[in-house]
């Protein structure tokens, strides 16, 4: 994925927040109106609410009362309104006024409030609202997640400039810890050609150029199977010197600040960028991030469908095993019982 940011990463939170939501939203319309009506119409159905109608429509031979028209083309009104919270709960003094927006027997009016978790108004929090909302006016919840799922789901692999912004915005919403699910997230990009030493030295590596969302846990994928499972304890950039068993300018990746790395550590990322270079022919010395485990499982936790995957994917475990144990050791068993698609 390209370096440069599709959405911008330094202003206050919640109006950057708001603003990059805004501006991944606007792209989809912008780039399909038909993807669009399909993305409002899957929030709509996540709460059972009537799907929009917002394409143009065509008809031929419409009567006025006093003529024919041979043609007729028109677009119904949609209006949707957005509340974005960093956390998951909602002041209901401000939504009153938020609703006082829409105007009564309008059709396709909706008040979406986005914030971490789906569905986070309690039913007396509904209940004391339901006096507020105009006849007409739906009112809508989902996650950050639920919308970069959904905004994926309109799209096709063919559609690869919005599955990279998409990518960017789930990079974004990691960074600003708006992703619920960060904390029993698997990260699995492909290692067909390195699983052998991202498993020995319990790591793993890629451009520093490429965005990825702050996960948990990393597994190490080859040949349909994610083979390992570790937990990450450290992201970083850094320069190697392998010849002289050294590495230098680590930045921490989530918070651009130097931090340092154990001997150990240090070890580990020289013996990969010697094995690198010789096995594949791969430059590791510089402009590369690491993913350090501190600890790490093999396993066979299996994909299910045909083919392989053809970038990285994030597995959300509690798919899967809800609670979650605590032992690394006792999930990659459990896990190891299960298939993934």
């Amino acid at each position: 994925m390209s370096s440069v940011h599709y959405f911008q990463r330094y202003s206050q939170r919640e109006n950057l927040v708001t603003n990059n939501s805004l501006l991944f939203i606007s792209k989809l319309h912008g780039y399909s109106r038909l993807k669009f009506e399909k993305f409002i119409s899957m929030l709509c159905a996540d709460e059972d609410a009537d799907p929009p109608e917002i394409s143009l429509h065509f008809k031929q031979q419409i009567g006025t009362g006093a003529s024919v028209l041979d043609g007729y083309i028109y677009q119904d009104s949609f209006k949707l309104a957005i509340e974005t919270k960093l956390g998951t709960s909602f002041g209901i003094k401000q939504l009153r006024k938020h609703l006082s927006y829409f105007k009564a027997h309008q059709p396709q009016q909706y008040l979406l409030l986005l914030c971490k978790k789906s569905n986070t108004l309690s039913t007396a929090e509904r209940e004391a609202l339901s006096p507020y909302i105009p006849p007409g006016t739906q009112l809508l919840q989902a996650s950050f997640e639920d919308v970069i799922a959904h905004f994926r789901a309109c799209l096709s692999e063919h559609d690869e400039e919005m599955l990279e912004l998409a990518e960017d915005f789930e990079a974004f919403c990691s960074e600003m810890k708006i992703l619920d699910t960060d904390s029993h997230t698997i990260f699995v990009p492909p290692c067909s050609r390195s699983h052998k030493e991202n498993i020995l030295h319990q790591l793993y590596y890629c451009p520093a150029s490429w965005n990825r969302r702050h996960s948990t846990y990393l597994g190490v994928y080859a040949d349909k199977s994610v083979r390992a499972i570790g937990r990450i304890s450290k992201v970083v950039t850094c320069t190697v010197a392998p010849e002289e068993n050294q590495v230098d300018n680590v930045i921490a990746v989530e918070s651009q600040e130097k931090v340092t790395l154990t001997e150990e550590e240090i070890g580990r990322i020289v013996a990969v960028t010697k094995e690198a270079k010789e096995r594949n022919g791969w430059d590791l010395t510089k402009d590369t991030q690491f993913f350090l485990c501190d600890e790490m499982v093999e396993c066979r936790f299996n994909k299910n469908t045909h083919g392989g995957i053809q970038g990285h994917r994030y597995i959300n475990i509690k798919d899967y095993l809800d609670p979650l144990p605590g032992s690394l050791t006792e999930i990659v068993n459990q896990l190891s019982k299960h298939t993934w698609p």
